[in-house]
């Protein structure tokens, strides 16, 4: 029996046809790397180990092929793929990354990287040397001849000043707001780009603008090969929750003549951002017969109303709906909005006190941060939190998680947006260089206003907490 497959002090293992790096019995990560043809992923079927390499592979559909995954001072990666038949073709070579921490993918083309954060200062990245990295973590496509083709990768662990100086210099910030320009300077590339796109150049310097919402595919071919952006043009906030709020009104099923609103994010964002009586009839019509009463949306709709026109009814109908209220995201902004509402107006705020205290003592680390950052102090544990929510966000690295929710993603940029600013200084060091915690959050919003948002997410964007 051979010796175990290590790499410095992690343990390498193949589970399921899967390569397994553990760290002291724990699972850091989890890597998958296999030729998929015809929508299938093609099984593992021969497994060999070795103190310093694993390697996998198998035959089938036309394709024979094999991993090989070697382990000194970085982990080298080698795909062999053999074509047994005439016009076989890889749609895809699909890399999946299983992990508890942040994984990350930047699907560029030659200068594409796949990259797990974590709690250590150092990121665990992958590029492609002989490949070409697409978004998702996907390489390829590949058409494979009998003499075979080769596909190369290296994964390291780096400092974030190392990746950051491993971009490339031109590159521009992505995210930008609607109709303001994004500017390439690489003299010595071709750029390809949509017809949605406007374009001018003077010498070496281009200029895309976008006059709607939206990401587009951006192709520049220079001597190292071709790189593939995903720039986006997005409106601000409120804009887009006013657009959303006249989509809401038109689509909406009617009862005698009011449009009718079920979801308690969707009537959150309608009041928000709709005008005229067709808005407050469908409000009114919500507050009167709320659905989805533990939703903090709900509570949030009867205070803001309250603030916006002053009537202690609607601040009645938050302090009703309180005993409801669902621990879980948002309801500590919601209690802690309603007590703020009661103090203001010199009523007793106990009812939302008490509400507010029983969304304490939850093991979602998230909720504890949301809890905090109400009180405007965090703990050693919601630090930690919020270093992690940087991480999940990419800490400005280019790119999009792997595992894409926006929902979720939205509720983090909030969370974030709300730290106070020593808290917020404090983690600009988890940030590549060049990058503050306010870029990194703006970024992320653009992206995901660009991208048609769900109306959860947008009502996440668009609440505000105590003005600090």
């Amino acid at each position: 029996m051979s010796a175990p497959t290590t790499w410095g002090r992690f343990a390498v293992v193949v589970d399921d046809g899967a390569v397994v790096l553990l760290d002291g019995g724990r699972e850091l990560l989890r890597c998958t790397l296999r030729p998929q043809l015809d929508g299938v992923l093609l099984p593992v079927q021969d497994v060999s180990t070795a103190p310093d390499e694993v390697e996998l592979g198998g035959a089938g559909q036309g394709l024979r092929w094999r991993v090989r995954h070697a382990f000194s001072d970085a982990w080298h990666t080698r795909v062999l793929l053999q074509g047994e038949r005439p016009g076989v073709a890889v749609e895809s070579l699909v890399w999946r990354l299983g992990t508890d921490r942040a994984a990350w993918c930047w699907g560029s083309g030659v200068h594409g990287l796949l990259a797990v954060l974590g709690p250590e200062p150092e990121l665990l990245v992958t590029r492609p040397l002989r490949a070409t990295l697409r978004t998702g973590g996907e390489l390829g496509p590949l058409q494979p001849g009998p003499d075979g083709t080769t596909v190369t990768l290296r994964t390291r662990w780096e400092t974030r000043a190392e990746v950051a100086g491993a971009l490339p210099a031109w590159l521009p910030v992505l995210e930008r707001r609607l109709e303001d320009p994004l500017e390439l300077e690489h003299p010595d590339a071709g750029i390809v780009h949509p017809e949605e796109l406007e374009v001018s150049s003077t010498g070496p310097l281009t200029q895309l603008v976008a006059s709607r919402p939206g990401c587009w595919p951006v192709s520049l071919h220079g001597p190292e090969g071709e790189t593939v952006l995903e720039p986006c043009w997005a409106s601000d906030v409120e804009e887009v929750v006013a657009a959303r709020a006249a989509e809401l009104v038109r689509e909406a099923p009617r009862r005698q003549g009011v449009p009718v609103l079920t979801d308690p994010a969707s009537v959150l964002v309608l009041a928000r951002g709709g005008v005229g009586a067709e808005r407050d009839e469908a409000v009114a019509r919500a507050l009167a017969e709320p659905a989805g009463a533990g939703s903090p949306w709900s509570v949030l709709l009867a205070v803001e109303e309250h603030q916006r026109s002053g009537a202690a009814e609607h601040l009645a109908r938050a302090v009703q709906l309180l005993p409801e209220l669902t621990r879980g995201a948002g309801a500590p902004t919601a209690a802690m909005a309603v007590l703020v509402a009661l103090a203001t107006s010199g009523a007793d705020p106990s009812p939302a006190a008490a509400a507010l205290a029983r969304t304490a003592g939850s093991a979602d680390t998230e909720l504890l941060l949301e809890l905090e950052l109400l009180g405007g102090r965090l703990g050693p544990a919601s630090t930690r939190t919020a270093a992690a929510l940087v991480d999940r966000l990419g800490a400005g690295l280019p790119g999009g998680p792997l595992a894409v929710d926006p929902r979720t993603t939205a509720r983090e940029v909030t969370l974030l947006r709300w730290l106070p600013d020593e808290a917020a200084r404090a983690l600009d060091g988890r940030l590549l260089g060049g990058s503050s915690l306010s870029e990194l959050v703006q970024r992320t919003e653009r992206r995901l206003l660009a991208g048609d948002p769900s109306t959860e997410a947008l009502a996440w964007l668009g609440t505000t907490v105590l003005d600090r």
